[in-house]
């Protein structure tokens, strides 16, 4: 009976892990992950609660937004030990939009002193001035992103932007399917689903492909897969584009137990940045404690040598 039973937990297991491969399989062949080494991880302080969702470079600077704080622009200050986000920018909200969340999940550098803030709420991108204007520069995804079969989960919306080159964006849609939609000029050029992955080894079973922020460096878009732990790129192809065959991987210093989080069911990646040495990712634990204390639930930055 016993060995029955083992037989029958067998099977089970094989073909739950074979139905969750042909949801969110392997698309092409395998990818190829290098682990990435730590540079510097840093807890993020902050006088007040933050849950970073997004990470710029500007002027050799590190700026971030939190998703529950809708109206203001973060410097990260880097110490020897620990990090700080610093109140940078604080903006009036576009006219007519005063009393929305816009639900803040990406930030890129924009042009002289500005930045660009993806908008999950309106899926748009606004323009914020050192002065504290702010304005839309794009129109919403959100038809067009659902035409493609994205968006159909709450709270799977666009959590990834990147500017390609100028009034060239590319929004990364979340979850369920995961997947981008490219905007040039205003206009939607192409968008798809992306519910395979190379990476698929590197999931656990309850973990599936997601994207949740995005950076182009020269001439590379770099994305973060973070229920994969994991960093690869997108590749333009002649139809649109695909998952590149590079994974870099944090996976091993968060399982450290000096730095991983007790909630391990999902990911807590939110932002990247890329310079020419190394590979900067902003983690919101959602006030989920340190392994290592119950009473230090601060966000990390992880600086990762490339």
């Amino acid at each position: 009976m016993l060995l029955q039973l083992r037989t029958f937990v067998w099977l089970f297991g094989a073909v739950f892990i074979g139905l969750l491969a042909g949801c969110y399989g392997i698309q092409g062949p395998s990818g190829t992950v290098e682990e990435l080494e730590p540079v510097s991880i840093l807890p993020i302080d902050s006088d007040i609660e933050i849950e970073p969702s997004g990470l710029c470079i500007k002027g050799g600077e590190l700026f971030s937004v939190s998703d529950d704080t809708d109206d203001m622009i973060f410097k990260i200050v880097r110490g020897e030990e620990t990090a700080f986000f610093e109140p940078h920018i604080q903006f009036a909200k576009p006219e007519g939009t005063e009393n929305d969340f816009l639900d803040l999940e990406g930030i890129i550098s924009g042009p002289g002193d500005s930045f660009y803030l993806l908008s999950e709420r309106f899926a748009r991108v606004l323009q914020v001035f050192a002065n504290g204007h702010s304005e839309w520069v794009t129109p919403s995804v959100q038809a067009e992103g659902k035409d493609a079969g994205l968006f159909k989960v709450q709270n799977g919306g666009v959590e990834g932007i990147a500017l390609l080159d100028a009034d060239h964006f590319m929004f990364l849609a979340e979850r369920q399917p995961r997947g981008w939609v490219e905007q040039l000029d205003g206009a939607v050029v192409g968008t798809e689903k992306m519910p395979l992955t190379r990476f698929y080894g590197d999931l656990t079973v309850t973990r599936i492909p997601d994207f949740t922020g995005a950076d182009f460096h020269d001439g590379r878009l770099y994305v973060l897969f973070r229920n994969g732990e994991l960093v690869t790129t997108l590749v333009r192809t002649e139809t649109g584009w695909e998952e590149g065959v590079f994974g870099w991987s944090f996976r091993q210093t968060l399982a450290d137990d000096s730095w991983g989080y007790r909630d391990t069911l999902y990911g807590m990646a939110e932002g990247l940045a890329v310079d020419e040495d190394h590979f900067y990712v902003v983690l919101d634990n959602n006030q989920s404690p340190r392994r290592y204390s119950e009473s230090d639930t601060r966000p990390l930055l992880l600086i990762l040598e490339r």
